[in-house]
């Protein structure tokens, strides 16, 4: 699977098209949540359908992480709080991103968890723009179907 990860995530490869690692970039920093779900979909579409492990939204936020670490931000996934594990976050020096994934249900769902767990409640302290991200993932298309955002 590294070979077709690492082939994304080459900035110079000669191909005139941009390289979708400086897209991803781009988009996080520019607050562009349509090219982010764009740039994670065509990477999604990249690896070979064996590689997907079957019904699991873990290999998503792995490799939602390892795209984001390779970035450079700081990242983490699986993240404790005081009243569950939110799924990932990334944190710039002006903003903070939480991210809540669903498997075949809605980024509404993703978002009401964001809240009812309160998620978001460690990093207000920070004096940091702080933005929820629901997303769902369809497994059979393996692909994000929708992204909701909510500025706090």
């Amino acid at each position: 699977m590294n070979q077709y990860l690492l082939g994304e995530y080459i900035f110079d490869s000669g191909n005139p098209q941009p390289a979708l690692i400086s897209d991803i970039y781009d988009a996080l920093r520019e607050n562009d949540f349509e090219l982010l779900k764009d740039c994670f979909n065509a990477l999604f579409g990249a690896i070979p359908q064996d590689y997907f492990l079957e019904n699991r939204e873990k290999f998503y936020h792995a490799i939602v992480f390892l795209t984001f670490k390779l970035l450079g931000y700081f990242a983490s996934v699986e993240t404790p709080t005081g009243r569950g594990r939110l799924d990932a976050v990334v944190s710039f020096k002006d903003k903070i991103f939480i991210f809540e994934f669903k498997r075949d249900e809605s980024a509404q769902a993703a978002i009401d968890q964001i809240h009812e767990k309160g998620y978001y409640l460690p990093y207000q302290s920070e004096k940091k723009d702080i933005y929820l991200l629901g997303i769902n993932l369809i497994s059979e298309r393996k692909e994000i179907e929708d992204v909701l955002v909510e500025r706090l």
